[in-house]
């Protein structure tokens, strides 16, 4: 039995025009929670398609929030059943907690992390290919941190631009080492400035760098935009990545340079009173109990004791019994202390070294690690459903989030993603004696980007707007670059499952479509111009207690479809039209929302049955 959600009632008013509107049936519903029990529910609210999400996982799952483990093999073959015999697409969606592949967390990657994140991924591959037909599994994306203004149309706060932390990170650790732009870096230098004050050269001081009247080091201060300026000048072809690294050796020069020469004045102290401590050694050897002060001078003289005021301390140390050998002692302990130091300072300096020797741009690093993981979980939903036989393949299905969230939120990040992990998935696969034009096409199957416009639609708070620009210019602007980065993902072979819900461009609060400000319209012209013609799933979540439905029969409603839908085994037929006002209906008409929960069970329809729960 089939929910048949086309347009049944002769008299109601669409409200979009046809060009912008979207087949219902193509509209799908996300629902998160027991599965089986989110199956039989929605099934009779009409939904053609429904998203299984899970909010167990990471270890932490209940029967009322499971994870995809908790559903056995009997209950998933129980959900892919019931989805059959009611004509019922179904996908998936990872944990909503597990969030990246690249494993960052509390500023730096784990290899932990990431393989934690990927486990959960493969259980929702694991239950996708017994329980559904195939399709996307969803996961987040926030690989890691980045500042919103990395996109020149954004920026966090006011300047942002020039006060933002670029991100490094040491390779061999995997520790992320970040600095502010506006970090003023102090230098021995003089800055040659070009006719616009900007910096071109730095040259070294002509004149004595200590100002001995004012007791002070004539130190320039320089900061990062002016250091970029003038590193640009000297390296043409410098990219960010170069130019952040040399910046950072600069920064680390001072401390580089002072561990460095304190290690040496101290291996220098050490060494001086191991040479004492040898005189000593050599002078109490020869002492005899009952020598003459002249004796004693004597023997002093010959080990190397020669000023007057060194004799009489040895002469005077003499006196006690212990007294030599307690400067040896002391000696001894000055040498251990002193060393102790030295080393202290040359480790200080090896890590100094391998700080800056180990560098490299921290999305770099970390888009390397996502990509990596996301191409083996493209190879493992591949290999699934080689076995699972679903009626379409299973792929992953990584989902820009929030801005705030980090790397893959900008469609732009979630591109370079997927057509990373493509190119790797490509590349493992040929290794197994596959042709790469072959190769390519199953890791375009397997490895699509899922894009929620809504997310997408939270960059709007961050937009900047030209000088002169009124609020409807700015609202128009942001509306167009959103579409064209649909139409570019598109475009590139990239979008392959489709999120929507509704909001006013602040937080992803999940309103029923029409009562926010996503450009919904030209969106669905959008998908229309660049032939989308896959399951769109509606998230729900602002419509209430018990009006969970009206996210999806307010899609229908927004984009222009009948808020009247029927349940049968048989096609449409005129007379089905015909029939819904004045004739003998052809099959049993179902209400939902507001009409449908103020009839009650004793109200019955022309069919003779009572109104669908």
């Amino acid at each position: 039995m089939g929910s048949d959600t086309d347009y049944w009632n002769a008299f109601d008013k669409q409200r979009v025009s046809q060009e912008y509107t979207i087949s219902p049936k193509r509209f799908g519903l996300g629902v998160v929670g027991d599965p089986l029990q989110m199956l039989k529910t929605n099934i009779s609210v009409g939904a053609s398609h429904l998203e299984l999400g899970f909010s167990g996982g990471g270890g932490k799952s209940s029967s009322q929030q499971p994870s995809p483990e908790m559903i056995g093999r009997d209950k998933r073959q129980e959900i892919r059943q019931l989805a059959k015999i009611n004509k019922v697409t179904t996908s998936t969606h990872t944990h909503l907690g597990t969030t990246g592949l690249s494993g960052f967390e509390q500023n730096k990657f784990s290899e932990e992390k990431a393989a934690v994140n990927v486990q959960e991924v493969k259980k929702a591959i694991d239950f996708a290919a017994e329980a559904t037909n195939g399709g996307a599994v969803v996961m987040h994306t926030g690989e890691f941190f980045r500042p919103i203004s990395t996109f020149k149309e954004f920026e966090q706060y006011e300047s942002e631009a020039k006060k933002a932390p670029i991100g490094l990170i040491n390779k061999e650790s995997g520790e992320v080492i970040g600095f502010n732009k506006d970090i003023e870096l102090p230098m021995l230098m003089k800055k040659v400035k070009d006719k616009d004050g900007k910096v071109i050269d730095l040259e070294p001081l002509k004149e004595d760098v200590y100002n001995v009247k004012e007791e002070k080091f004539k130190i320039e201060s320089i900061k990062f935009e002016e250091f970029e300026t003038y590193y640009k000048n000297k390296k043409k072809d410098a990219k960010d990545e170069e130019i952040a690294m040399k910046f950072y050796e600069e920064y680390l020069a001072h401390d580089r340079e002072h561990a460095d020469s304190e290690s040496k004045r101290l291996i220098d102290i050490a060494m001086g009173s191991k040479n004492k401590k040898e005189k000593f050694e050599a002078l109490d050897n020869d002492l005899r109990e009952g020598m003459t002060s002249q004796e004693v001078i004597n023997v002093a003289k010959k080990h190397g004791f020669k000023s007057p005021q060194e004799q009489a301390m040895v002469t005077e140390l003499a006196k006690n019994p212990d007294g030599i050998k307690d400067q040896i002692n002391q000696l001894n302990r000055e040498v251990i202390y002193y060393q102790e130091g030295a080393i202290s300072q040359a480790r200080q300096l090896e890590q100094i070294k391998k700080k800056t020797s180990n560098l490299m741009s921290l999305e770099k690093y970390g888009v390397d690690k996502s990509t990596d993981n996301m191409a083996k979980l493209g190879m493992y939903a591949y290999e699934k459903t080689k076995v699972a036989k679903p009626d379409k393949p299973i792929f992953v299905a990584p989902e820009n989030v929030f801005p705030e969230w980090g790397y893959g939120s900008h469609p732009d990040e979630l591109r370079k993603l997927v057509i990373g992990a493509r190119e790797k998935m490509a590349k493992e696969l040929e290794k197994k004696g596959m042709k790469r034009q072959q190769a390519d096409v199953i890791a375009q199957d397997h490895i699509k980007a899922t894009f929620d416009i809504a997310h997408a639609n939270i960059w709007r708070k961050y937009f900047k707007a030209e000088e002169g620009m009124s609020f409807e210019e700015q609202e128009k602007s942001f509306n167009k670059w959103l579409i064209s980065q649909v139409k570019s993902l598109a475009k590139d072979k990239v979008l392959g499952h489709i999120h929507v819900s509704d909001n006013f461009g602040y937080a992803d609060e999940h309103l029923t479509l029409g009562e926010g400000n996503v450009p919904l319209d030209s969106f669905a012209k959008a998908l229309k111009e660049v032939g989308f013609k896959d399951q769109i799933i509606v998230e729900g979540g602002a419509q209430g207690e018990g009006k969970f439905h009206e996210a999806l029969t307010g899609a229908w409603e927004r984009m222009g479809s009948s808020m009247t839908y029927k349940f049968s085994r048989s096609p449409q037929t005129w007379s089905d039209v015909q029939a819904s006002w004045a004739g003998t209906p052809y099959g049993t008409r179902n209400l939902v929302g507001p009409y449908a929960t103020s009839i009650n069970q004793n109200f019955k329809f022309r069919e003779g049955v009572p109104p669908l729960e």
